[in-house]
């Protein structure tokens, strides 16, 4: 397979590229990017699989397509595995700071995203959409509460794009559901009340007024039993998904449910979304 090893300087507005390997290519300085033609199976690097220590075997970098920028732009901060030849890897960590700058990076993904978008490979952009939603997440330009915003969004699904992490946040919204309502949302069933009264003699009018007792909850030890666990799992879930209501809940459990009911579609949607983006044509 051929190998390209720079566009710099390059105008790509008709410039075509087939079954080439791009895996070391560097796109920085290249005009009109956004114009070039990809086609085939055009080979690109990808992230080391461990990010190092007991904590890169929990957390992994997420599997996609990168750019040679990127791989020496995350050497340069200090990231083991991008550069796979131990010398330029140690040139490399010894600059002050990358070639390319994070703002950069995110225009060479978005440029490559238009590329594959205009060549009908929706699919294949979601790679580059991804770098550079990452990106513009973590530039220095962008507003903070921008920043924090993108965070979140990667955080929850990838940015639309990783369905697991959607339903990973549902499943531990829904844990968290049940453990919150046990133990603090699901007041102790007391007694029924019963009143009882008789008429006055030569008849008359008798106003009877029941009020609710106040939601308690049981003792420290009886509010983890098997029984009430059920019950919290079977509310946080109909609170996620079914909408079921008409349960009598402590001050917490109320909110805990309010919570559930509006956060619970947010990550079934965002599931689903990021199963259309990489099924779409």
């Amino acid at each position: 397979m051929p190998v390209v090893v720079s566009l710099r300087g390059v105008d790509c507005t008709h410039l075509a590229l087939n079954d080439v390997d791009l895996s070391s290519c560097r796109f920085a300085g290249a005009m009109n990017l956004a114009s070039l033609g990809l086609q085939g199976q055009c080979v690109f690097a990808r992230p080391p699989r461990s990010r190092g220590g007991w904590f890169g075997r929990l957390v992994r970098w997420s599997r996609r397509r990168v750019l040679a920028e990127e791989r020496e732009w995350r050497t340069t901060r200090g990231c083991d595995g991008w550069v796979q030849d131990p010398r330029g890897a140690h040139l490399l960590s010894r600059l002050k700071r990358p070639e390319v700058s994070a703002e950069q990076l995110a225009d060479l993904y978005r440029s490559l995203r238009r590329a594959h978008e205009e060549n009908a490979d929706r699919p294949g952009a979601a790679d580059f959409y991804y770098g550079e939603m990452l990106f513009r997440a973590g530039a220095p330009s962008t507003p903070p509460a921008e920043r924090a915003i993108l965070w979140a969004y990667w955080a929850l699904s990838g940015f639309g794009l990783r369905a697991l992490r959607a339903l990973a946040g549902l499943a531990v919204l829904v844990a968290v559901a049940t453990v919150v309502l046990a133990g603090w949302g699901l007041p102790d069933q007391g007694p029924e009340r019963r009143v009882e009264f008789s008429l006055p003699s030569g008849g008359g009018e008798v106003t009877a007024e029941i009020g609710k007792p106040p939601a308690e909850l049981p003792d420290a030890e009886e509010r983890w039993t098997g029984d009430r666990v059920e019950k919290a799992a079977r509310i946080a879930l109909g609170a996620v998904a079914f909408r079921d209501g008409g349960k009598e809940l402590t001050d917490v459990g109320t909110w805990t449910v309010v919570v559930s009911r509006f956060a619970g579609p947010v990550l079934l949607a965002l599931a689903v979304f990021a199963v259309r983006n990489r099924v779409k044509r």
